[in-house]
């Protein structure tokens, strides 16, 4: 009952926040953003550690700017996160836009389910207005990891839901996936990457800023198996309050279009060359870190494992 009252106040604040504008949102942010940097300082030595790490070749001027930069953009991510609860369906249309949907939705219609990868990047709260893009007629879901506060956990179900996405919970992800294909469903699964594996699933590595890195197979064997399509979802802030996603095609031909078979067999990880998705997709992501870091929330410094505690974010956690 006590629980329930206090989830309750929060989601009666939360809507509060919400309703406000968010170009006033935008002031408190700034507001904020001086606080949390300036006087609190809320890991500072983490970020600067990180960055002199991730980005050698520049001065401390240069990542001093650059965590600032980060810094002010982690203050409007939250309070961004907030006008997702408010918002109809066409106003965050006209501040989340997503380009070569079509793509996608032709997928859809030809009865191609897909997998989409993600990094930990940008405004991914509003990317999950990406349903009201596509095709009705598809069994839409994003995996996600349950937070430890049950109160956190069900706001962000909440906003993350809010356009008829389902939230997955990771320990369910391979039943929902079989039970869709079963039925005969298409569907379009969105995985955020911002984890490490646990060292016995450590298989396979590569260069990731500068450091030997085990990659996540999961997903691939999940997206192989199943003989899905494999997309990343590239997103770029256009400018303040305004994001923009692109789905860019992570494989090419037939690599991917083995039938469907209830085997593991059948879902071996391709060896660590150019067409395996998750190298691709990595990749990738060293590429954007590259040109625009300070939309990073992801660990820039990769851990070489996770241990069962700390499977999380990074550019906020010591590694």
């Amino acid at each position: 009952m006590r629980k329930k009252v206090l989830y309750l106040l929060v989601k009666m604040l939360w809507k509060i926040l919400s309703a406000i504008p968010l170009w006033i949102l935008y002031g408190v942010s700034d507001f904020f953003y001086v606080i949390v940097y300036y006087l609190v300082g809320y890991r500072k030595a983490v970020v600067m550690k990180n960055l002199r790490f991730a980005y050698p070749e520049k001065t401390d001027r240069e990542l001093t700017k650059i965590s600032k930069c980060f810094y002010r953009f982690l203050c409007d991510l939250f309070f961004e996160t907030a006008k997702l609860n408010f918002w109809s369906e066409k106003k965050i249309i006209r501040h989340m836009t997503f380009v070569n949907f079509e793509e996608i939705n032709d997928l859809i219609r030809s009865k191609r389910s897909v997998s989409l990868f993600l990094g930990h990047y940008g405004n991914w709260e509003w990317i999950s207005s990406m349903s009201l893009w596509l095709d009705k007629n598809i069994a839409g879901g994003q995996i996600y990891k349950r937070l430890t506060s049950d109160i956190a956990d069900r706001l962000m179900i909440d906003n993350r839901s809010k356009f008829g996405v389902e939230c997955i919970e990771m320990s369910h992800t391979l039943r929902h996936i079989h039970q869709h294909k079963t039925a005969g469903d298409v569907s379009v699964t969105g995985y955020l990457y911002d984890q490490s594996p646990m060292k016995e699933e450590s298989k396979y590595f590569i260069d990731f800023m500068h450091k030997k890195t085990p990659v996540l197979t999961g997903t691939e064997r999940i997206t192989k198996r199943y003989g899905f399509e494999a997309y990343y979802v590239d997103v770029r802030r256009i400018k303040r309050g305004r994001w923009q996603a692109e789905f860019v095609r992570l494989h090419h031909g037939d690599i991917l279009r083995a039938p469907y078979s209830n085997h593991l067999s059948a879902a071996r990880i391709l060896p660590m060359d150019s067409q395996s998705v998750q190298i691709r997709n990595r990749l990738i992501i060293t590429n954007i870190f590259r040109k625009i870091p300070l939309y990073c929330c992801e660990t820039i410094i990769p851990k070489p494992y996770a241990t069962r505690s700390d499977r999380c974010l990074y550019s906020h956690r010591v590694s």
